[in-house]
């Protein structure tokens, strides 16, 4: 969550070299490792929460176009971000 933050609000540019869905590979090997390490069910739950925050964010980064794969970018008509760095006011767009 916090790269995802990181590229949206402070990189000017909102498209990479690759998938934000990579990241989503962290959110599930996480969970795979707390249940290969057993443990208690309170902290197998919020490893759940945070990697489904984690996956939401990533999901919610690629729909808004603050974070999408070039050729993805390219695909959409290389959209503008809409939050953070280098987004355009509502005085731009008049």
């Amino acid at each position: 969550m916090l790269f995802v933050a990181y590229r949206v609000l402070y990189v000017p540019v909102n498209h990479s070299g690759y998938t934000p869905h990579y990241l989503d590979i962290f959110s599930m090997a996480s969970v795979l490792l707390a249940l290969l390490l057993k443990l208690p069910r309170s902290h197998l739950w919020l490893v759940v929460t945070v990697a489904a925050m984690n996956m939401a964010v990533v999901v919610w980064a690629i729909d808004t176009h603050n974070l999408l794969e070039y050729e993805d970018w390219i695909r959409r008509g290389m959209p503008e971000k809409t939050i953070g760095a280098s987004a355009q006011s509502p005085k731009q767009w008049q």
